[in-house]
């Protein structure tokens, strides 16, 4: 459950940040890069003209000598690749690290607003690969962020809280989803992230036993959220998941019938979606389960034969080993023991694949620390 935790974009994020004028020139930095946020944000899918706006900046660094331009320019391409979707991919968020390392390099701590960026950037790529690293980073940026304009604190408060959960650390990520609740003013804007706050309480309660109060918060995620009437793209699919996350919370109630309704709807949405993610996966597995507990054998089959028509298009190796190990819980209930000895093999060679992705991924990681150590 714990990658059912809404997990933002920084991008997005950063171009939600409006600024009020200022006389320093520290304040005067901030807005020129949250317009550049904005700017980028509107060209996202237009690299000619990303790269453009990019040597524009570039050029007035020439012409007046003003780093705030230079560190600009290099922050356009920052924004650019971290939202390229090819590295939006689960497997490839790491590849952008070195652009991060040159622009907090660049920045030199001369422009806070880009050190919280990048140490918030890398907090996040670090996340499951080093968490004891991107902990540091991201104290590092509260530390900033609490001594000074408060740009992102709310969100920066949410992603601790998200850390300490993944470390089991339940109490104190309930502390730290608080503070990032108390934070965020009641803005449309924010409806999603203060929604995703009582839906955080709720997978933690859940990780607590304490499942009635995480059906109470999941609930008061939902009324957050269908209190507005034209919600976007991705605050239905939100709202979805947290309903699907509920369904979730009945089945542990072992109340069954209402677990089905809410993990159905969940399901169809996806299979409509036709999009295969790690959310949709976790929802076939929690069917499959309450199938599996309810003796109901054709809803499992027909759950496992969907994981098997839609594993080609699943992305991950971590999400095609969980459509495999439900395919294999069903032949073991079946008692086909061929099928099992099959399956079992399949995910001996994903487990492998997965583990020297992984081994790849850590030498990578290591090597760009190493490079830009030996540079500072």
């Amino acid at each position: 459950m714990e990658n059912k935790i809404i997990k933002f974009l920084i991008v997005f994020i950063f171009s939600m940040i409006v600024f009020s004028c200022g006389s320093s020139q520290k304040d005067e930095g901030s807005i020129y890069f949250a317009n550049l946020d904005i700017l980028t944000n509107k060209i996202e899918n237009q690299p000619e003209k990303i790269k453009a706006l990019q040597a524009r900046e570039q050029k007035k660094y020439e012409s007046t000598g003003d780093r705030k331009y230079q560190i600009g320019s290099k922050y356009i391409e920052f924004l650019y690749v971290a939202n390229d979707s090819r590295l939006k991919n689960k497997e490839n968020i790491v590849n952008d690290i070195p652009v991060v390392y040159e622009l907090l390099m660049l920045n030199n701590n001369e422009y806070d607003y880009i050190t919280i960026v990048g140490d918030f950037s890398l907090a996040h790529k670090f996340e499951h690969q080093s968490p004891k690293l991107a902990m540091q980073f991201l104290d590092d940026a509260i530390k900033l962020e609490e001594s000074g304009e408060k740009y992102f604190l709310p969100h920066l408060y949410h992603v601790k809280g998200r850390f300490l959960f993944n470390d089991q650390n339940y109490t104190q990520a309930l502390i730290y989803f608080n503070k990032s609740l108390k934070i965020f003013s009641k803005s449309r804007d924010n409806l999603i992230y203060i929604a995703s706050m009582h839906n955080n309480f709720a997978l933690t309660y859940e990780k607590m036993g304490r499942i009635d109060l995480a059906i109470q918060e999941a609930k008061e995620a939902v009324r957050i959220l269908e209190t507005e009437r034209n919600l976007k793209p991705e605050e239905t699919a939100f709202l979805i998941s947290v309903k699907g996350n509920m369904g979730f919370y009945y089945y542990k109630k072992k109340n069954f019938s209402e677990a089905e309704k809410l993990l159905l709807q969940e399901f169809e949405f996806y299979k409509k979606d036709k999009k295969s993610h790690h959310e949709s996966i976790t929802n076939l597995t929690e069917l499959f389960d309450l199938y599996n507990e309810t003796d109901q054998n054709n809803k499992m089959k027909e759950i496992a034969d969907y994981g098997k028509s839609i594993e080609s298009e699943t992305a991950g190796i971590s999400d095609k080993i969980l459509i495999n190990e439900m395919i294999q819980s069903y032949y073991l209930k079946m008692n086909d023991t061929e099928m099992v000895k099959k399956i079992c093999r399949k995910l001996i060679t994903l487990h492998n694949k997965h583990e020297e992705e992984s081994n790849k991924k850590l030498t990578y990681i290591s090597d760009v620390l190493n490079n830009f150590m030996i540079k500072s």
